[in-house]
């Protein structure tokens, strides 16, 4: 369903004769971007659960406050939840930097936020999802290996 409606926004803009091939442009990395956000948001959100939906303060008691310690203590799975996160987040700091022409410790900051949010809301709406001080972490440091990228490929194209 999402690559038919991917396809269909791309169709609708490159077969608009209104649109300039500058607006063409901009409107496919924006389509794009939100595209990526969604699967963002589907990938560390969902499934909401909403009879979980009340609060039970056990549900907070699931937090890493220690950086890495999964990593530290030898989990089977933490060195790819590392580099899964970095990766997942490295076209939101592209994006930032590219579509919205920000510094890069905005882009940086806005990026935390994003991660921030997440992981908050997380064990919230959802009892096997935690709050993880190393995927805000990651999640950053993904996102400012995508401003890195955003501003060589500008710097080049001047």
């Amino acid at each position: 369903m999402l690559d038919l409606l991917l396809m269909l926004l791309i169709g609708i803009v490159y077969l608009n004769p209104y649109i300039t091939k500058k607006n063409k442009s901009e409107l496919l990395l924006h389509t794009i971007f939100y595209i990526y956000i969604c699967f963002v948001l589907y990938q560390t959100l969902l499934p909401i659960i909403p009879t979980l939906l009340h609060l039970n303060p056990y549900r907070f008691g699931r937090t890493n406050f220690s950086p890495f310690i999964d990593l530290l203590e030898g989990h089977s799975n933490a060195q790819m939840e590392i580099l899964l996160n970095i990766i997942l987040m490295i076209p939101l700091g592209f994006f930032l930097k590219t579509l919205y022409h920000l510094k890069w410790y905005k882009a940086l900051v806005i990026a935390v936020i994003f991660s921030f949010t997440i992981e908050v809301v997380q064990p919230i709406i959802h009892t096997i999802r935690a709050f993880d001080i190393t995927d805000i972490i990651t999640n950053s440091f993904g996102a400012f290996i995508g401003i890195c990228i955003a501003t060589f490929i500008t710097k080049q194209n001047k």
